[in-house]
């Protein structure tokens, strides 16, 4: 892999919209855009996945990273040639019309100046993913305003990284990072799954969570709260006791830390956040129903504009 995938997503996260991650998903890691507010642990699909992928950055673009030609300095930005397509091009590339489509997909979404702004483009994209969650079927239009400000959204930050340093540094860094997750032991594979190195991460956390907690219930509680009691029923000195009463009080703190932080870590009760979002639209009267949308744009954008976001709460 020419393109280290987590190296380059954590410099693209750096310019993700509000609200947004950018992963990768699939054999040849297309580029997706993630909500974990609306999408809770379902993987990004349809409208959310963008037309790039890593497989394509290294097909049309490797050549940044590989090729060592007399046009093309090495201290300088890659953003100074994605367009010249003859020095990005990677030597041997095969198959040729793989490198020619992909070529095609990059060159329509160039120059993106800066990151979209559409209207209640944050309510639409709830909505495509009720209907995602729900397998109905999507308007043509909200689906592809949704698809379209996924691309420009990903090629934005895709520029912003080729402009943020020069080709030598992005070399050397990759290697680097590529060094590291060696010697940790982490191996993406073809199948890049940072959603599932994120949540193994949050059920490591969960369990040492889970883990304290019962210490302190079961075991450092009690004994503390015994130590007390004793140098009370003894008469020990009010320093002693003072002492016992703050190493209680301590570890009741901890407690109530320890008991909230594994809360934030649990789940949401939604199975589908993003409906639960737009109550009015995914259910009547607390029934759960498949909404019934217009095909004209017009319309469309008008039941947008009435439609009312409601914010989730966790347990």
């Amino acid at each position: 892999m020419i393109f280290e995938k987590g190296w380059f997503l954590h410099k693209m996260n750096k310019h993700a919209p509000r609200g947004y991650k950018f992963v990768a998903i699939g054999d040849e890691g297309r580029i997706a855009m993630y909500a974990p507010e609306f999408m809770g642990n379902r993987s990004p699909m349809g409208p959310f996945l963008s037309c790039f992928s890593f497989d394509l950055l290294d097909n049309v673009y490797g050549g940044l990273m590989t090729r060592r030609s007399s046009h093309m300095s090495q201290g300088a930005l890659p953003i100074d040639y994605i367009y010249s397509y003859e020095l990005t091009r990677p030597q041997n590339v095969s198959p040729d019309a793989k490198y020619e489509i992909y070529r095609s997909v990059a060159a329509q979404h160039m120059r993106t100046y800066c990151r979209p702004h559409p209207i209640m483009i944050r309510k639409n994209a709830i909505l495509v993913q009720g209907m995602l969650d729900k397998n109905a079927y999507l308007p043509d239009f909200l689906h592809s305003r949704v698809k379209d400000y996924v691309n420009k959204c990903v090629w934005y930050a895709i520029e912003r990284v080729f402009s943020s340093m020069m080709i030598c540094d992005m070399k050397y860094y990759q290697s680097e990072y590529r060094k590291k997750m060696d010697e940790l032991g982490i191996e993406y594979g073809r199948k890049f799954g940072i959603l599932d190195i994120e949540k193994k991460t949050f059920e490591k956390r969960y369990a040492e969570l889970t883990a304290r907690i019962e210490e302190l219930q079961y075991d450092i509680l009690p004994r503390q709260e015994k130590s007390l009691e004793r140098a009370i029923s003894r008469e020990a000195t009010p320093e002693k006791q003072q002492t016992l009463q703050k190493q209680l009080d301590a570890s009741k703190t901890k407690l109530s830390e320890f008991t909230q932080e594994k809360q934030s870590l649990e789940p949401t009760m939604y199975d589908s956040p993003a409906q639960h979002m737009l109550p009015g639209v995914f259910f009547d009267h607390g029934t759960p129903v498949i909404p019934k949308l217009p095909r004209n744009k017009v319309m469309q954008m008008l039941q947008l504009l009435c439609m009312r976001e409601t914010k989730l709460k966790n347990k």
